[in-house]
Parts: C-alpha cells; sequence; structure tokens
C-alpha cells in the first residue's frame, strides 16, 4: 500500500486543520471554565453577603425582642428613682400645712394663706 504524495499532502493538511479546530475548541473550553470559575467565585460572595446580612438580621431581631423587657427595667427604675427623690412643689407659697386633726377651721387658714 503505497501513499502518493498528493494524498499524504491532502492527509497532512486535514489534520492541520483538525488540529486547528482542536485548538480554537480548547481555547473555547478554557474560556468557558474561566467563566465558570469567576461566577463560582461571585456566588460564594454572593452567599457570604448574604449569610452576614442574616446574622446582622438575627442580631437586630434579637436586640428589638430585647427591647420590651428592657423598656419595662428602665420604667420601674425611673419609678423607684422618682419615688426616692420626689419633690412637690409650692408655687403659690403656702408652705406646708400642721397634722391635719380633724379641726377644720385650722385647715381652713392655711388653704388660704
Amino acid at each position: 500500500m503505497s501513499i502518493s504524495a498528493e494524498q499524504l499532502v491532502q492527509r497532512l493538511q486535514a489534520l492541520e486543520t483538525e488540529t486547528a479546530q482542536m485548538r480554537v475548541a480548547m481555547q473555547t473550553a478554557q474560556q468557558q471554565a474561566a467563566a465558570a470559575q469567576q461566577e463560582a467565585q461571585q456566588a460564594r460572595a454572593e452567599a457570604l453577603a448574604a449569610n452576614q446580612r442574616a446574622a446582622t438580621s438575627d442580631q437586630v431581631v434579637a436586640h428589638l425582642a430585647s427591647l420590651p423587657g428592657d423598656v419595662a427595667q428602665a420604667i420601674a427604675r425611673a419609678q423607684r428613682d422618682s419615688r426616692s427623690s420626689r419633690q412637690l412643689t409650692d408655687p403659690r407659697g403656702l408652705g406646708k400645712p400642721p397634722h391635719f386633726k380633724g379641726d377644720e377651721s385650722e385647715f381652713a387658714t392655711w388653704s388660704r394663706k
């Protein structure tokens, strides 16, 4: 079986064409792999950001859930503090009345001073 020079040249050209097509296919595959890798990195970054937002949301929800108790404690503290240091004002300058002993005439004098 002998191959003529023309057949050998044709086969060689066919192999070169096939090699060129394979190179193009390989470059395309490499580009697609790079694009897929970039998409995967972007998806990881988005997932990380979503996890951070979820953690922050959980912290905010936990803080909001604790607010009613904190407000109740603050109100109780304010009431306790105001009872111990409560001072009434005397805008009319009447002063403190004497101990009421059931005699209304003494009280009437004080209230009209």
